[in-house]
């Protein structure tokens, strides 16, 4: 597992505050090693969570399927009161609500989304490469069993009850470093 803080001073020049401001969330989707989300508080890692990111890779281009990397913020919390296994689509809740054990095809949109908003111009903010314009999110899943690998659409996917506890310790605001490894 790659060291969190290693990660957060590697990428830290990226976003001239990020060090006054740091990262709330820090999401690890370098290839070879699990992918996982940990929470940070202080700097410190306050819990850690296995995830999926996209199956495609990472890149920052509308319509790619794959997870954006570099700085993002929490611009949205939806879902807050919702039982675990509600179901979404686009931002809205279905009324549906998936069950433990039910089908894993396709993959849902499950419980609580963290919607986020690139902060970096020319990486994930803006033009054809806009973060918050693609729909990329933080969400439950009902794909637990492929946690840990490349599985998503673009989105980071976590246990779709799993995202509550996450929901519930960050604010709209936090910040969010998406790392494949080291920056370029």
């Amino acid at each position: 597992m790659s060291n969190y803080t290693d990660l957060v001073a590697a990428w830290s020049s990226h976003l001239p505050d990020a060090n006054q401001n740091p990262a709330r969330i820090l999401v690890v989707a370098a290839d070879g090693s699990p992918q996982m989300l940990g929470l940070l508080d202080g700097g410190n890692l306050a819990a850690e969570y296995p995830i999926s990111t996209a199956r495609k890779g990472l890149g920052e281009a509308n319509g790619s399927d794959e997870t954006p990397v570099g700085w993002h913020r929490i611009c949205d919390k939806l879902g807050d009161g919702q039982t675990p296994g509600a179901m979404f689509e686009k931002k809205a809740p279905t009324g549906g609500v998936w069950q433990e054990g039910g089908p894993t095809v396709p993959a849902l949109m499950l419980t609580r989304l963290l919607v986020l908003e690139g902060l970096e111009p020319g990486l994930n903010l803006g033009g054809d490469v806009d973060t918050f314009n693609r729909g990329i999110y933080i969400h439950g899943t009902n794909c637990t069993a492929e946690l840990g690998t490349p599985a998503s659409h673009g989105c980071v996917r976590m246990d779709y009850q799993k995202v509550v506890e996450l929901f519930d310790q960050v604010s709209v605001g936090d910040l969010v470093l998406i790392a494949g490894g080291d920056p370029e």
